[in-house]
């Protein structure tokens, strides 16, 4: 993949930002979103455990991966849910 200017400046900043070298960041991010058979690679976040470094930076241990938007969201979505997860299964099975 081609990189223009601007995109090689918002690709040092966000692997500063998340604390790994640019050129792995740079390969993570030409792979697209992690999920399997997944082709958006508009949108792209970088996954990482915000109960390690918060939302906003990384450490870079605590780096999962590559998402579209519609995984990130959804990923944090169950996140949110996970204390719910029994009655949401039980909800489920009733319905």
């Amino acid at each position: 993949m081609v990189w223009t200017d601007d995109e090689e400046r918002r690709l040092r900043d966000r692997a500063h930002r998340y604390s790994l070298p640019v050129e792995l960041l740079r390969t993570m991010l030409d792979g697209g979103c992690i999920y399997p058979g997944d082709d958006h690679a508009d949108s792209l976040h970088i996954d990482h455990d915000h109960g390690c470094c918060g939302k906003d930076k990384s450490c870079g241990r605590c780096v999962r991966g590559i998402l579209c938007g519609n995984h990130n969201r959804l990923i944090g979505m169950f996140e949110k849910a996970m204390p719910h997860m029994e009655w949401i299964i039980e909800y489920r099975r009733i319905k």
